[in-house]
């Protein structure tokens, strides 16, 4: 386990995974951006990210259980497969990172239709 750092990770990954690491991070990176951004954009505009932050739970949380249910197609596995408490946990761990990226988007949306005024806090 002294061995297991990001660059071993990476390395896992883009062996698992070849191009589509590239991206992945790519899109990793630009959700940050959007994040970022829209934080920002919120303060600068003196506005409060309530809302954004609000929309963007409600969308994420609806997006993880809807992923929930393509999860076992993702994994080749039969939904009768399922038996415990921990193939459930992996399900929602792995339906949240679709999940994740949905709520990044809506609150980057979110954040720039409120700081654009369009919304008020």
């Amino acid at each position: 386990m002294n061995d297991f750092n990001p660059i071993t990770l990476f390395a896992i990954s883009y062996e698992t995974m070849g191009v589509w690491t590239w991206l992945a991070l790519l899109v990793a990176l630009l959700l940050l951006a959007g994040i970022v951004t829209g934080i920002l954009k919120l303060r600068n505009a003196k506005r409060s990210p309530k809302r954004p932050i609000m929309a963007a739970l409600f969308m994420g949380v609806v997006a993880t259980l809807a992923f929930s249910f393509v999860v076992p197609r993702w994994t080749l596995a039969q939904s009768g497969s399922l038996n415990g408490a921990v193939d459930y946990l992996a399900v929602i761990l792995l339906a949240m990172i679709p999940g994740t990226a949905v709520a990044s988007m809506v609150f980057s949306i979110a954040s720039r239709r409120c700081a654009a005024g369009g919304v008020s806090t």
